[in-house]
């Protein structure tokens, strides 16, 4: 049974994967991966992932550097 909290989560990384998309042209899968990736780094260190105020600047900043390796 997927709870309020499991659709909250997924919807997230939707949105974390349009904007990727949307900022870096990349493909669905890519930015799905990424996206799944960011929500984790955000959860591990302690940040809110619900918190989309900055979310677009930390996409620029952090996916960047990982599409840049």
């Amino acid at each position: 049974m997927t709870t309020a909290n499991d659709t909250k989560e997924k919807l997230t990384k939707l949105h974390y994967a349009k904007l990727i998309k949307e900022i870096f042209n990349t493909d669905d899968a890519q930015a799905m991966l990424l996206a799944v990736d960011l929500y984790n780094q955000i959860v591990a260190h302690g940040g809110n992932p619900y918190n989309y105020d900055d979310i677009e600047k930390t996409i620029r900043v952090i996916v960047r550097k990982w599409l840049n390796r």
